[in-house]
């Protein structure tokens, strides 16, 4: 008896920082019959996973398993089998992997949303009738064990995959030692430190600062804030900053900060 069975893991999606994420798949093949097992193949639809507007690319090209012949034009569209099935077999009992990567980026599709997939396994026996099989989500083609990997109410589950996001933005600020102008009034320095802690691009950057709030009535003046050298992202002074009204954002339009990126604020 011939018998193929198809399995399918993912890790977690690795978010790149600019807009991408690095997801490895890990599509199992085993031999659950009696007999050797040649012309074995995994066909791979990426398109109908990743549709429009997302879109993918192959990162770390098919690597498999004793046996198995991977598909140098494998692109999960155009060319959707991992193997090269003239030279792809599997002995009675042997289990083999094929492992890759994919670059996707997930476009306007809500990061919380759900990407499924299967691969679907086929091979020939002695028989002149290929056996096939829809893998099953996870790393056992056949988790019941009765050698039928085809249950359709337990062994066809889809592979699910998510994209999240993780923005996170910090803040610090620092008053320096005021120095007495002689006539009443002091010069207060103040340095402020926005940063982006998270694992993507933060757009829209606001640091307000309110000094009326600060300091009420006694405020007399404040200086146009500037960046300070080292100051990474696309960040700007706001040169209308004037710290009371409408005037409280350090930042000009359009200031953003990339992962880990930080810009540096001095004004008194």
């Amino acid at each position: 008896i011939a018998s193929v069975g198809a399995a399918k893991s993912v890790t977690v999606p690795v978010n790149n920082g600019d807009g991408t994420y690095s997801v490895t798949y890990t599509v199992t093949l085993e031999n659950l019959g009696s007999v050797a097992l040649t012309n074995v193949q995994a066909v791979e639809n990426l398109s109908a996973t990743f549709p429009s507007p997302a879109t993918f690319a192959i990162q770390t090209a098919p690597i498999a398993g004793a046996g198995l012949s991977v598909n140098p034009a494998f692109n999960g569209s155009s060319d959707m089998n991992l193997l090269t099935a003239a030279s792809s077999s599997l002995s009675v009992g042997a289990s083999r992997t094929v492992v890759f990567t994919v670059r996707v980026t997930p476009g306007a599709t809500p990061p919380a949303a759900t990407f499924s997939n299967s691969v679907t396994a086929s091979a020939t026996g002695p028989g002149p009738t290929p056996v096939s099989d829809i893998s099953n989500a996870g790393t056992d083609p056949d988790p019941n064990g009765n050698g039928n990997p085809s249950d359709p109410a337990t062994e066809n589950a889809s592979t699910p995959v998510n994209f999240s996001e993780n923005p996170v933005i910090g803040v610090a600020k620092q008053a320096g030692a005021p120095v007495s102008n002689g006539d009443g009034t002091y010069t207060v320095p103040f340095t402020v430190i926005v940063r982006n802690y998270g694992d993507v691009p933060l757009n829209g950057i606001a640091a307000i600062e309110n000094l009326t709030t600060t300091f009420g009535t006694t405020l007399v003046s404040s200086s146009v804030p500037t960046l300070a050298t080292g100051s990474a992202g696309t960040v700007t002074p706001n040169a209308g900053f004037t710290g009371t009204g409408a005037n409280t954002d350090l930042t000009g339009a359009g200031s953003s900060l990339a992962v880990n990126a930080s810009a540096t604020f001095n004004f008194s």
